[in-house]
């Protein structure tokens, strides 16, 4: 292999980890939390589950890491999102991040304890306009992160089966 192919497996090799590692460790948090025995099982198990994705995903009252590593990638995107549009909402942060890192609208319903689908749509399409009728510095890069990239296939099929 030569350098520039020895570096985009390097890269691709890291995008792959990164994207899997985090998977497992969220799956081995949820078979911890399920494996385990409460009184009530069933409050009990779903409050530990909404916890668990919240520590992930984040949710209306903090940040998880996917926020986390996003800022990081990015330069504190989400921060400078806040700072440029004051009056956004937390769950149009979350939403934003969500289409930022790619994930399929019916995960981001969930997710974000939104009403339905369509909503998400709406609300993204309402941030793009929000966004493109403000000229701040980093405008591009919002666009871009809110633009929905097709998702492989595979991912597609394991998605929508």
């Amino acid at each position: 292999m030569n350098q520039k192919e020895t570096k985009r497996f390097h890269r691709n090799r890291q995008l792959v980890h990164c994207t899997y590692v985090y998977l497992a460790c969220f799956l081995l948090d949820i078979m911890k939390a399920v494996s385990q025995h409460y009184e009530k099982p069933v409050e009990d198990l779903q409050r530990k589950l909404r916890e668990i994705m919240a520590d992930y995903f984040g949710n209306e009252e903090r940040d998880g890491r996917l926020q986390n590593s996003l800022n990081k990638a990015h330069g504190d995107i989400l921060h400078q999102l806040k700072k440029d549009f004051p009056g956004i909402t937390r769950k149009q942060v979350l939403i934003f991040s969500y289409y930022a890192v790619g994930l399929p609208v019916p995960v981001m319903h969930i997710l974000a304890d939104i009403s339905s689908q369509n909503a998400v749509s709406v609300m993204k399409t309402m941030l793009l306009k929000r966004i493109l009728a403000k000229d701040c510095p980093r405008q591009e890069e919002y666009l871009m992160l809110l633009k929905r990239e097709k998702l492989p296939n595979w991912v597609r099929n394991a998605i929508f089966a």
